[in-house]
């Protein structure tokens, strides 16, 4: 039978279901199927015993369209060098799965470091060095950029997915960023927002939450 939450208390992990029988049905957390808190106006699937609600699973897209809270494990938190070291070695090209907040701006700024300090050493060098020297040292740091192109693709993706939004709008917003001036903006805005929002505190169809809502 369908049904919907009408009302669940997070003290007692108890709460009621209304189902389309006209019926009410009271059930507890420990009823449900999945790793999910239930919240009100969340639509269930169940099996009715008396007036208790059991079996209870979530119905749409994973729990996304229910709005309900994952309760189930998640990893520990790595701190913010242990995020962009991760990104940066153990998941250099993964692009499935989700990236917190933490890990997407541990990578960036963490990258970002690095490109500046071999900068700082290199460009000074090739500027005071031989022709051969100098293009060794554009080529050495050319080389350190390109190093980071697919972990820095890798971890928008997992950041998009992480707000439930699917990994090729970052190609999009490179190609914008490419038109001068306005296009560069546009993109360079809307990298700080998919980096500000929060982590869907549900699983979605890209895997579990990476944090504890």
């Amino acid at each position: 039978m369908q049904g919907r939450v009408i009302f669940f208390d997070k003290a007692t992990s108890a709460g009621r279901i209304s189902g389309s029988d006209g019926n009410r049905y009271d059930f507890t957390q420990a009823n449900l199927k999945q790793p999910v808190q239930p919240s009100v106006g969340m639509d269930v699937d169940f099996e009715a015993s008396g007036t208790t609600a059991r079996d209870i699973y979530v119905l749409g897209s994973g729990t996304a369209s229910s709005g309900g809270t994952y309760v189930g494990e998640v990893e520990p938190d790595l701190g913010f060098f242990g995020y962009g070291w991760r990104a940066a070695t153990a998941k250099y090209v993964t692009f499935s799965g989700r990236a917190r907040r933490k890990e997407y701006w541990a990578f960036s700024v963490i990258y970002i470091l690095f490109l500046v300090v071999a900068a700082a050493i290199l460009f000074p060098v090739a500027a005071n060095a031989s022709e051969n020297t100098a293009v060794a040292m554009f080529v050495i740091f050319g080389l350190i950029f390109l190093g980071g192109a697919l972990p820095t693709w890798a971890i928008n993706f997992r950041r998009l997915h992480d707000i439930g939004q699917p990994g090729w709008i970052f190609v999009i917003l490179v190609l914008i960023g490419m038109i001068p001036y306005i296009g560069a903006l546009i993109s360079f805005i809307a990298f700080i927002v998919i980096g500000a929002i929060d982590s869907q505190p549900h699983e979605n169809k890209y895997g579990v939450p990476m944090k504890r809502a």
